[in-house]
């Protein structure tokens, strides 16, 4: 079996992953309520670095896409929500886009709720995410990009290991209007 099969192997099962708060169980549509709350608040939208939805048949389209991506095995996408608050709806998204089967990489993406902000539940789902990408996905390296000025994920990302790659000038888009990002990436030490 190859990396590929083996890499659609693990997501064929829709992973769910659990930490000592959180579930993180695959996107699905009954998300798109909670995914449109987050996507259209300006703190949240000011970091993305992609318009914020105005809409939310945006929040559908975004889900559709996410779900269509992961059965074509270019990403993965999960909801957290807190263990034991079934009704409260989930409070972020964490995922793999841009899975790269020939160098074994993928991009880590993701969101909270700001009303969680500065629980460490980014923290603890952003670490089993990254856990799961080496000891289960087999990555030899995960990136994220990032708004410049979001201190916050730059700080999570420096806590669990990332290093800063490079400047990416003018690569995002927000309100229209082209916005520079930055690239960390960690390797696997096991890989």
């Amino acid at each position: 079996m190859n990396y590929e099969e083996e890499v659609r192997k693990v997501l064929k099962e829709s992973p769910t992953i659990e930490t000592r708060r959180l579930i993180l169980r695959p996107i699905e549509m009954k998300d798109a309520d909670s995914v449109f709350q987050m996507r259209s608040d300006e703190k949240v939208g000011q970091f993305i670095g992609r318009d914020m939805l105005r809409r939310p048949e945006e929040a559908v389209d975004i889900i559709k896409e996410s779900i269509e991506s992961f059965q074509q095995g270019k990403a993965i996408g999960w909801v957290a929500r807190l263990k034991g608050s079934e009704q409260d709806g989930i409070i972020g998204t964490c995922g793999f886009s841009n899975l790269d089967y020939e160098q074994r990489k993928a991009e880590l993406t993701g969101e909270m709720a700001v009303v969680h902000w500065g629980k460490y539940y980014a923290m603890e789902g952003t670490l089993a995410v990254i856990s799961f990408g080496f000891n289960k996905l087999h990555l030899r390296s995960i990136e994220s990009v990032l708004a410049p000025d979001n201190e916050s994920a730059i700080y999570l990302l420096e806590k669990l290991g990332f290093s800063e790659e490079r400047q990416l000038p003018k690569q995002g888009v927000l309100n229209g209007k082209p916005v520079d990002l930055v690239l960390f990436s960690k390797k696997n030490a096991g890989a």
